[in-house]
């Protein structure tokens, strides 16, 4: 998989993760056993927000079906009060997020795969270029051989 020069994936939780920065944004690659292919993960976007689906198409990459599905959410998120310590509480949240989400889908046998990322919408271009550089490099099956 390719990532920016000197970047590495790292696995948290069983999730592989890669983010500049985690707080706008982050590519993952996870996966599991079952096959819920998008529909699950769309509900529970949905637990927190509003959703709009961009994109919701089942093509073939690499010999592969792969389920594609774009969406954005948009959510309010609660207000929070952070101990700064000598500093003094700092207060976090309470704003409306809208958030840019694309994500591959396909299974494997029994496993369910989903790499791709999502970015809030007001991160920097810069942020939001990368995620989308590495999601569009992705190579699915025979791809790249």
């Amino acid at each position: 998989m390719w990532l920016p020069t000197d970047e590495t994936l790292q696995e948290i939780d069983g999730v592989a993760i890669w983010s500049p920065d985690e707080e706008l944004g982050r590519f993952t690659v996870t996966s599991a056993e079952g096959s819920e292919d998008g529909d699950a993960l769309l509900a529970a976007e949905r637990g927190f927000g509003v959703v709009e689906v961009e994109q919701d198409v089942r093509v073939q990459r690499g010999g592969l079906q792969v389920r594609r599905l774009r969406y954005r959410s948009r959510r309010h998120t609660p207000r929070e009060v952070l101990d700064r310590g000598e500093s003094g509480p700092a207060h976090s949240g309470g704003e409306d997020v809208e958030t840019l989400a694309d994500f591959l889908i396909l299974e494997s046998g029994s496993r369910l795969i989903r790499a791709g990322y999502a970015v809030r919408t007001d991160a920097p271009e810069a942020l939001r270029a990368s995620l989308a550089q590495v999601y569009a490099r992705l190579e699915i099956g025979d791809e790249g051989q």
